[in-house]
């Protein structure tokens, strides 16, 4: 097993070179490269891009190409963890609330996410309680994270809570609110367990929750 392949897989994410970063994805799956070795090296390369981004060597621009970069080499690498039975970290179900359509802060935050080892179910934008509900009962997952980008749709979160309280599966797992509007404050008012500011951070939480599992 070639190390060098995995170092250009992660220069390919973090210089957001999405043709370079299929190809090698491809690659690797071919040579059988186990599969927690290839999320690690998404896993380091979104690292590095989130400290380019922390010292501003990076903006929003690139953090978003990043992440798309990240979540195409994710895509062709999903059919092979569930085929080689890839134990993860956790599952997450992420969508944006009902009235929002911004997706930039879940496809980046997610990408970090399924870096980090974490198997996300990406359920879309305005993404109804209704719907909330019954994907959280289709999958099963260890936590739910919920973004909104205006501070009008995030009252939509509030519909979430209650929805998940009156199926009875609210405290079946941990939940996280993001987004710009988003305050530790609000947070705690609408019942959710935590908010993060970047995806680093997001990341830390969710990790955290699943060691105290």
């Amino acid at each position: 097993m070639s190390e060098s392949l995995l170092r250009d897989l992660e220069k390919a994410i973090v210089e957001f070179d999405t043709d370079t970063a299929e190809s090698l994805i491809k690659q690797a799956i071919k040579e059988e490269y186990p599969p927690q070795d290839i999320l690690k090296a998404l896993g380091d390369a979104l690292n590095k891009v989130g400290g380019l981004y922390e010292t501003h060597q990076y903006f929003l621009s690139e953090l978003m190409l990043c992440g798309d970069t990240a979540k195409s080499a994710i895509e062709i690498l999903k059919p092979y963890i569930a085929e080689t039975g890839t134990k993860l970290l956790g599952t997450i179900v992420f969508g944006t609330v009902k009235g929002d359509i911004h997706d930039i802060g879940k496809t980046i935050v997610s990408s970090f996410m399924i870096g980090a080892g974490f198997m996300v179910h990406d359920i879309g934008i305005e993404v109804s309680a209704t719907k909330f509900v019954q994907a959280i009962k289709k999958y099963k997952p260890d936590i739910l994270a919920m973004s909104a980008l205006l501070s009008t749709t995030r009252e939509y979160m509030k519909d979430v809570m209650k929805a998940l309280k009156e199926a009875g599966v609210r405290d079946t797992l941990n939940i996280i609110a993001g987004g710009r509007p988003i305050t530790p404050e609000f947070a705690k008012k609408i019942g959710a367990d935590a908010t993060a500011t970047n995806p680093i951070e997001a990341v830390e939480i969710c990790k955290k929750w699943m060691a105290e599992k």
